[in-house]
């Protein structure tokens, strides 16, 4: 696994050739680490199942530079998940939205400069998730990554510790009816007072 310092020249082509070749990656976000790769890259999303330890059933968030990105993916990007996204957005706010067909989709914009610009050059969401074993804790020192996950990835980018560590929040909006999966940095009292407003 190849460790590269958040200040080093070649961390940002090295992260962006990475995922553009099918690689997995760590990167740090405001909340915690996060593990990636191309959202449209199944071979990059089954491994990091294994990585993980993943169950099956359990999705993937997608990683988006904007809300037109989302609107890409599925038009069931609407109603009051844009208006959460547009208050809250970018920043640890996952929305669940769900097609007619019954397949669902988890959001995120995350509010750090390094993964916004990956996903710009990009110009493609990700695929991701915490950094850490399925049901563990990620831990606090970037480099035991490679001694605490199931096998290594291609390259960690090394921002030291995360001060934040707080998991977004995660909701789901089915039916323009809302849902809090679960309450992390952004309230459910703030969230319910936006959609009140």
């Amino acid at each position: 696994m190849k460790i590269l310092d958040i200040d080093n020249p070649d961390m940002l082509s090295s992260a962006v050739t990475n995922l553009n070749t099918g690689g997995v990656i760590i990167i740090p976000t405001e909340t915690v680490y996060g593990i990636a790769c191309l959202w449209n890259n199944d071979a990059g999303k089954q491994r990091i199942f294994r990585i993980k330890k993943r169950p099956a059933d359990k999705k993937l968030q997608i990683l988006v530079g904007s809300i037109v990105m989302s609107k890409q993916v599925t038009d069931a990007f609407r109603g009051k998940a844009l208006k959460l996204a547009e208050k809250f957005w970018p920043g640890p706010l996952t929305i669940v939205v769900e097609e007619a067909s019954g397949a669902s989709y988890g959001f995120r914009y995350p509010d750090y400069s390094l993964v916004q610009d990956i996903i710009h050059l990009l110009g493609a969401p990700l695929a991701a998730t915490s950094a850490n074993i399925s049901g563990e804790i990620p831990p606090k020192n970037p480099e035991d990554y490679g001694n605490t996950l199931g096998e290594p990835v291609d390259l960690l980018i090394n921002a030291g510790t995360i001060k934040n560590g707080v998991p977004s929040t995660v909701v789901s909006v089915i039916d323009d009816k809302v849902e809090i999966l679960r309450e992390g940095f952004i309230s459910e009292e703030k969230i319910r007072n936006v959609l009140r407003s």
